[in-house]
């Protein structure tokens, strides 16, 4: 392996949840000798793109590293970054992945990315669904304060299978648990066996919108081990996005340059 390599392979284990590094812990993770990680981590860091933290036993993002970032998000629109994002999640799992927007009570999906597994539930680009019965919707209520959700939703909805109201306080307390763990998972009301996970990526600018992204799948092809990881890598999408996207919103580009038709 090249020490560019090497040092690709370093700066990739850097992360929301892990933003700085040491040599001991990254040379343990990545298999690397310890020598060579001090070594690219100097480096690294006299060249801008990695800065000492912590008395110089840590490393964290440099400026060379910021400048870059807000050069890519300068010539990329958030659905530039939403669609890669997308992209990477059915490449990773093999389900498909969606995008959507909230207007007034209804999810309406922007993006979808086909997966590979031949069971799926067909939804177009433009499709509208409740936001409380989905993991798009419910990712984006959980961005709103209660009394906004209240005021979308009204006292209660009705189950678009078995036409039982639902009351407001379900609704909300799915709404409190998403903002706790940051994802959500729902089973899909009308299509039995499908699931999806679903987070939110914030607008930086209130008077854009978020966005939503989320990965569906049969409930046979994912145990809690997928389940998690796939949570894990939406969380990390979105907030990656939500980072990047200090400028506002652009809602640019195809409608949808997937070739995607699948669930939500």
């Amino acid at each position: 392996m090249s020490s560019l390599e090497s040092a690709i392979r370093i700066l990739q284990s850097l992360s929301a949840q892990k933003p700085t590094l040491r040599v001991s812990d990254a040379a343990a993770e990545l298999d690397i000798p310890k020598s060579t990680v001090s070594r690219l981590l100097k480096t690294l860091s006299e060249g801008g793109i990695l800065e000492r933290q912590d008395g110089g036993r840590e490393y964290s993002v440099g400026p060379l590293l910021l400048q870059l970032g807000g050069l890519y998000v300068s010539t990329h629109s958030v659905l530039d970054l939403v669609d890669r994002s997308l992209s990477h999640l059915v490449e990773t799992f093999g389900f498909t992945a969606y995008a959507g927007i909230l207007d007034g009570a209804d999810v309406v999906v922007l993006r979808q990315w086909q997966g590979s597994h031949p069971l799926r539930l067909v939804l177009d680009v433009g499709s509208r669904l409740p936001a409380e019965q989905t993991a798009l919707g419910l990712a984006l209520l959980s961005n709103c304060g209660d009394a906004v959700v209240a005021e979308r939703l009204g006292p209660s909805v009705v189950h678009p299978v078995t036409g039982e109201a639902i009351p407001l306080a379900d609704t909300l307390a799915d709404v409190k648990r998403c903002r706790e763990a940051g994802w959500i998972e729902v089973a899909c009301a009308t299509a039995p066996g499908i699931t999806s996970i679903g987070a939110v990526i914030k607008a930086r600018n209130a008077s854009q919108p978020d966005i939503s992204i989320s990965v569906s799948f049969p409930d046979h092809a994912a145990d809690d081990a997928l389940r998690s990881a796939m949570a894990g890598e939406i969380i990390g999408a979105a907030r990656e996005i939500t980072d990047l996207s200090s400028m506002p919103l652009q809602l640019s580009g195809p409608r949808n340059p997937g070739t995607a038709r699948g669930a939500r």
